[in-house]
């Protein structure tokens, strides 16, 4: 094997990304490839790219380039990704393969001691960067299965699930309307603390309470800036549906 980065747009803090040319060089040389990339990335755009370039696609979790938090497991799921990084990045996440980085370990071994084998394809990188071939290069044990066959297609991302309310109506804080909601019973908090969870997956910082207060207004103001919608402070059906489908950012 041998693999480079992949990157869809600049400043995500990958020092040298691959060219297609560059993967098909390797491909032409009879070895299959990861294309790593950045969580600073666009997931979809990444997705769509290693698909066309027949590529396997693979999240790069380190702190030089994005550190390990809340995002991760949404990012895995819309771009369809294995994953990187060292072994505390692996608790609790599902992604198409993974790659473990330990190093200082026995060569001869096939995974660290150290570390639980996750349930899926895995390779271990057993030594950082050094010299070797004139380059410098990282060196690790991969199942058989990184070099069979054609690259799969990713699986699509999941789609939003069903504004539960109107086109006219909205999560919000109490008093923005007469069409907001808020919490005012259970069936309001069921639908507010969904909301409020997958922003929490996507990184932001709410807690789910099942009350759209005021936090809740300055998350939703702040995303719908992000994302280029209406920042009022109202998730109708566009905000909502953007929590769930838009890249993470």
């Amino acid at each position: 094997m041998w693999s480079g980065y992949l990157a869809t747009r600049p400043g995500v803090n990958l020092a040298a990304p691959w060219t297609q040319q560059d993967f098909a060089h390797v491909k032409a040389a009879g070895l299959s490839s990861i294309a790593f990339c950045s969580g600073k990335d666009d997931p979809v755009a990444c997705k769509n790219r290693a698909a066309a370039w027949g590529v396997r696609l693979c999240l790069d979790v380190e702190s030089e380039i994005r550190g390990d938090g809340p995002w991760v497991q949404d990012w895995l799921t819309r771009s369809g990704a294995g994953l990187y990084g060292n072994a505390p990045v692996f608790q609790g996440r599902r992604a198409a393969f993974y790659v473990l980085a330990a190093y200082r370990s026995d060569p001869h071994a096939t995974w660290s001691t150290h570390t639980a084998r996750p349930n899926g394809p895995c390779g271990w990188q057993w030594q950082g960067t050094h010299t070797e071939f004139g380059c410098s290069v990282d060196r690790g044990w991969y199942d058989d299965w990184f070099v069979g066959g054609a690259v799969p297609a990713p699986a699509p991302a999941p789609p939003a699930p069903p504004f539960p309310y109107s086109a006219t109506e909205y999560l919000a804080l109490r008093g923005a309307g007469p069409h907001a909601h808020w919490g005012k019973d259970a069936a309001e908090q069921a639908n507010v603390k969904r909301w409020q969870t997958q922003m929490a997956r996507r990184g932001w910082r709410i807690v789910a309470t099942g009350t759209f207060d005021a936090a809740s207004d300055q998350v939703c103001r702040k995303f719908q800036a992000e994302k280029g919608l209406d920042h009022d402070g109202k998730v109708g059906p566009a905000t909502w549906a953007a929590a769930w489908t838009a890249p993470v950012t």
